[in-house]
């Protein structure tokens, strides 16, 4: 007979991921609700299906009183009894040779359509067992190191850059105009100021951080990076749509009634702070049109020449 070809060390280390599913490890001892405590629960699968959780079921009809409030002793001593349920799981994991990450990682994969309840629960956004583990994970010296080589990877750089993306859509709704046309004494003299810290909260803390060092954060107070942030979020909507133009076209007309020549402003506008010169132009053209059609209509009222606002 011919020699069958022994299994390759990777082989041999994920055999028992198949030997050990769900099933087997449902009957083994200390195992009793432990599948939904693995996605975030509290309860045992198998004793909600059949009733035979001994903490909830009853032989009357009637309504259970609510159990008091537990103490201090009675919540260590829950924890003492889950920790060694913990031990006898580890204990089992470890008789099988398999680590209770490569558990956790196969509970994970998507691939594994068997395991999408677990998946589901702890995705839930009433379940917070994820976020309690990424902050047992970043309160680590090490752990925080592993998270940050992650969030450097294509994965991580990618999940940042998502939340970003998003809030500057967000923005660029509420900061698009038609043109210059729409920049009028009235919306000069109505504007408000951004609220960048609040519609783009992630974007602005990154610029925040790259702004200023943690130590001048904590004891500077004559310096804040804030209004170079604002400036920096200003230049970016305007580089992520040219009809974000507000703040461009008032630094352009800026630059022009102090004086700037032309250079000045077309450098300016390359760096994204303001539009172009011929921009600058036509905004000044509406200007002046919107100031004599308001002087037109005064006259018109029968107002005399120093009763007429022009703004």
């Amino acid at each position: 007979m011919p020699k069958q070809k022994k299994k390759t060390a990777k082989e041999r280390t994920h055999e028992p991921l198949v030997q050990a599913g769900p099933t087997n490890l449902a009957g083994s001892p200390g195992m009793e609700g432990m599948d939904e405590r693995a996605a975030g629960g509290t309860t045992g699968i198998n004793e909600r299906e059949n009733g035979t959780d001994e903490a909830t079921c009853d032989d009357t009809d009637e309504p259970a009183s609510p159990s008091p409030e537990p103490t201090g002793s009675k919540k260590r001593a829950a924890k003492e009894a889950f920790a060694k349920k913990v031990s006898q799981v580890l204990s089992l994991l470890s008789g099988v040779r398999i680590s209770p990450f490569e558990l956790v990682s196969l509970l994970l994969d998507g691939d594994y359509n068997m395991y999408r309840s677990y998946r589901t629960e702890l995705y839930k956004d009433s379940n917070t067992r994820l976020f309690i583990i990424l902050d047992s994970i970043a309160g680590s010296k090490a752990g925080k190191n592993k998270l940050k080589t992650w969030l450097r990877g294509s994965v991580g750089t990618s999940v940042v850059g998502s939340i970003i993306h998003d809030e500057m859509d967000v923005l660029v709704s509420k900061h698009r105009l038609k043109g210059v046309a729409e920049i009028d004494p009235a919306y000069i003299e109505n504007r408000k100021t951004p609220t960048f810290a609040d519609d783009a909260p992630f974007t602005m803390e990154l610029l925040h951080t790259a702004a200023q060092t943690s130590r001048s954060a904590g004891k500077n107070t004559k310096k804040t990076p804030d209004i170079v942030c604002d400036a920096v979020m200003q230049q970016m909507l305007y580089q992520r749509s040219n009809r974000c133009l507000g703040f461009g076209t008032e630094f352009g007309l800026y630059l022009w009634a102090t004086g700037s020549a032309k250079a000045t402003i077309e450098a300016v506008h390359k760096c994204g702070l303001s539009v172009c010169y011929q921009s600058v132009l036509n905004s000044l053209e509406h200007l002046a049109s919107h100031c004599t059609q308001q002087f037109q209509a005064g006259r018109k009222a029968g107002r005399p020449y120093s009763e007429v606002p022009i703004v």
